[in-house]
């Protein structure tokens, strides 16, 4: 019965890894946004702006990338968030009480 459920769980792993590597895209897309996520997570002004380049590189290679496209726009939540913009948060400031 144990060896039943362990290959029943090899082959549930091996089809969800399948299905990851089918709805990767393009690998050095999905690469890249994982970079920009790493520098993303160090909330910093400056590794935010160089995210911001390396998810726009994801995007030329893949545009349909999802996660590249959520990487991009956290770059610019996170600058409007730290103030990191002023302008950008002056206009979301301005979207706000317009509507």
């Amino acid at each position: 019965m144990m060896c039943l459920i362990i290959k029943l769980q090899l082959e549930m792993l091996s089809d969800v890894e399948r299905g990851l590597r089918q709805n990767l895209g393009n690998p050095d897309a999905y690469d890249l946004a994982l970079r920009g996520w790493a520098l993303l997570l160090r909330k910093q002004p400056e590794a935010t702006a160089q995210a911001r380049v390396v998810a726009l590189e994801a995007l030329t290679l893949d545009p349909q990338s999802a996660f590249a496209w959520a990487i991009l726009s956290r770059t610019y939540v996170s600058d409007i968030a730290s103030r990191w913009i002023a302008s950008a948060w002056r206009f979301a400031r301005r979207v706000a009480s317009a509507g």
